[in-house]
């Protein structure tokens, strides 16, 4: 839940619109811009090691993905290895089973380090929020967040 609300509070940063869900719904986040113009679906979870392919939050985000209604773009935040030091943490926060699996939908699959360098970069003025929005409502597959 926590993480849920952290979510929500980086979108609002990049100027998105952004609120939770009920539970049980298919994504944890809805999230648009404010003319509407672009709508994001977010699943949220935090795991001690990488995303494998028995994760529920997999079925979650084919299901949303299937059933949404507003042409959102589905996207899987996965804070990774959230037990570990950042420096410490391996390259590989998605099993090469589950990016097989979710590869044949547009979806991206991002972590929580990934956005949070985004949201610091908005902050230091680094990035300006629509371009990242834009960069996230395009992109599809394993997420790669260059800084500057």
């Amino acid at each position: 839940e926590d993480l849920e609300f952290t979510v929500v509070a980086a979108l609002r940063v990049l100027g998105l619109e952004a609120e939770r869900t009920e539970p049980g719904f298919t994504a944890d986040i809805l999230s648009w811009t404010p003319d509407r113009s672009l709508n994001f679906g977010l699943e949220v979870t935090g795991i001690a090691g990488q995303i494998k392919k028995d994760s529920k939050k997999l079925t979650q985000v084919i299901q949303f993905e299937m059933q949404k209604e507003n042409e959102e773009k589905t996207i899987l935040v996965a804070s990774t290895y959230n037990q570990t030091p950042v420096s410490e943490r391996p390259v590989e926060n998605f099993t090469p089973q589950v990016i097989q699996f979710l590869g044949v939908h547009p979806i991206l699959l991002m972590t929580g380090l990934d956005l949070y360098r985004i949201v610091s970069d908005v902050l230091d003025g680094r990035k300006q929020p629509e371009d990242q929005v834009q960069l996230l409502h395009s992109s599809e597959g394993v997420f790669t967040y260059e800084p500057e």
